[in-house]
């Protein structure tokens, strides 16, 4: 009767071992799946940045197209509050940079 004692612990530890190692595999699948997550997390973390870059490069660019409007409706305004025959006195003290931008505005007698 001893020998099937032993036999029956024995066929339970291997039952055991063999429970342990799907377990074992279970988990490393499981690694590995998170691993991947974290992979694609990462990607999905870059590609984050990269669009908010993309949205800040916007903006700059949107502050730039304002600036040059806000540039435009002042010479609209000086070009309509002046008349004609004194634009040319009247921008005599602007930036010749303005002058040069703005060249076809400017009245010369």
């Amino acid at each position: 009767m001893g020998n099937g004692i032993n036999l029956a612990a024995h066929q339970l530890t291997m039952a055991l071992l063999v429970d342990t190692i799907a377990l074992l595999s279970d988990t490393i699948a499981l690694s590995v799946d998170t691993i991947a997550l974290s992979v694609d997390t990462m990607a999905l973390l870059s590609d984050t940045m990269a669009l908010s870059v993309d949205t800040m490069a916007l903006s700059s660019d949107t502050m730039a197209l304002s600036v040059d409007t806000m540039a435009l409706q002042y010479i609209a305004f000086r070009c309509e509050a002046f008349p004609q025959a004194s634009r040319k006195k009247t921008f005599k003290g602007s930036d010749p940079r303005l002058l040069k931008e703005v060249g076809d505005l400017v009245v010369h007698e």
